[in-house]
């Protein structure tokens, strides 16, 4: 990015991986990211705002929107009294180790169409495998975005972006919102024997 040599990436892209547990099992991998790389990160994060509000609403609110759990929980419930019996269906869906296991390649292409200003400093950050250190193990993050990282969910709503959209196109929807890899769907229940490809 700019003159930053690519070879230094893998040092600046480094972090401490602190591993936590989730509520329902399992473990959280939270990276910490060297103070640098964070500080640049979170200055794209104010820059694009704006612009990144205007790119995801009204399907995706886990980016820049304030408060968007409570304002999904009122619409959801909204549409629930307002909705005919028959259409009130509704499809929660969470995409599984999503954060951790989408292909960088597709984040890098995603910004590249989306979001071009981020195209120089995604692929500085993604393209090389980065060492994450645990204790005394060291893994090596080689796919995803990582979680701590200030510009983490904005990689990757822009991903799922184009696929959240299509599911607009759905006539029998009523509703199609996600919080980055948590997604409700409300329609009709023959909407829900459809399969969903992402």
């Amino acid at each position: 990015m700019g003159e930053l040599p690519t070879d230094v990436a893998p040092y600046m892209m480094a972090g401490t991986l602190l591993p936590f547990s989730k509520p329902a099992g399992g473990i959280r991998p939270i990276a910490v990211g060297e103070t640098l790389r964070r500080l640049i990160s979170k200055v794209f994060v104010i820059l694009l705002k704006p612009k990144m509000l205007d790119l995801f609403t009204p399907t995706q609110v886990g980016v820049a929107v304030p408060a968007a759990p409570e304002q999904v929980c009122h619409t959801l419930r909204q549409l629930c009294h307002q909705l005919p019996r028959d259409q009130q269906y509704v499809l929660q869906v969470d995409l599984k180790n999503a954060f951790n296991t989408v292909r960088r390649i597709d984040i890098m292409r995603a910004v590249q169409s989306h979001c071009p200003e981020l195209s120089a400093w995604c692929d500085f950050t993604l393209r090389s495998k980065s060492p994450l250190f645990c204790g005394s193990d060291t893994v090596s993050s080689e796919e995803g975005v990582q979680q701590g990282d200030p510009l983490g969910p904005a990689f990757f709503a822009l991903t799922i972006l184009t696929t959240s959209r299509e599911l607009n196109n759905l006539q029998l929807l009523k509703w199609n919102v996600w919080y980055l890899d948590d997604g409700i769907l409300v329609g009709p229940n023959r909407l829900c024997l459809r399969s969903f490809n992402f």
